[in-house]
């Protein structure tokens, strides 16, 4: 059986797992499905079963930006000065989550 690998650092154990997997709705050509009034994208996490069986262990729920490139949006969209104002419009809506749960 393999020894699990050792910091040379620090005397603890590492134990090498996959990362959660995100799931994001993606249109034909690849893009990434957005609100296109808020930019944002309904996706989930998905953890793999610390077995390695490939079942998921847990799916969680949550709800992500996505701007310039990534964005499925019309072809005269894909310029920098959208993925600019999309920046710009994204930074404030974070603020205002923020403010609105009490952190700001």
């Amino acid at each position: 059986q393999k020894q699990p690998k050792r910091s040379p650092v620090a005397a603890t154990t590492h134990v090498e797992s996959k990362p959660p997997l995100l799931v994001v709705p993606l249109d034909t050509g690849g893009g990434i499905q957005v609100d296109p009034h808020t930019l944002r994208v309904d996706c989930s996490i998905a953890e793999a079963a610390a077995d390695g069986a490939g079942k998921e262990e847990r799916r969680r729920d949550l709800q992500v930006f996505c701007v310039g490139d990534a964005a499925s949006k019309p072809a005269e969209r894909y310029l920098a000065s959208f993925a600019h104002w999309e920046a710009e419009y994204v930074s404030h809506a974070i603020l205002g989550d923020t403010a609105a749960a009490g952190g700001g």
